[in-house]
């Protein structure tokens, strides 16, 4: 193999191995989408005009990807913002993601209703669920 061949084939596989992020990069992308709707619907719920159809839409969306981060905890793939609790208790880690994928659903669903009280409690509900996760998993 010519020298130049095989400097071009190392060169495409990096950048090729550079186009993936890590699983942190990936699960951190994901928890600020999170960030950032949650804290759009407590807007919401604050704001004197409530828009029941436009909270409903966000309750949607968030439930669509209420899963998504928990592909991104392989087997060491540790960062700083996780604590080893995740790996060596994952029996509490897989209950602990179940209940926020179940609060976000109820929410989904009250929010389809439409009572604000309703929606209140259960989007506060999935904020305890995120606390309560972050305060056993996250540093």
């Amino acid at each position: 193999m010519k020298k130049s061949t095989l400097i071009a084939a190392l060169l495409l596989a990096a950048a090729g191995a550079s186009a993936f992020a890590s699983p942190a990069s990936e699960r951190r992308t994901v928890f600020k989408h999170y960030k950032q709707s949650l804290g759009s619907m407590n807007k919401m719920l604050n704001a004197g005009n409530f828009d029941k159809a436009q909270f409903a839409s966000a309750a949607t969306a968030l439930q669509a990807e209420a899963h998504t981060p928990w592909q991104y905890f392989p087997a060491g793939s540790a960062s700083r913002d996780t604590r080893n609790e995740i790996w060596s208790d994952p029996q509490g880690f897989n209950k602990a993601t179940k209940d926020f994928e179940a609060k976000v659903g109820k929410l989904n669903q009250v929010a389809a209703g439409g009572d604000v009280a309703q929606i209140r409690a259960s989007f506060r509900a999935v904020q305890q669920s995120c606390k309560a996760c972050h305060d056993t998993y996250r540093n």
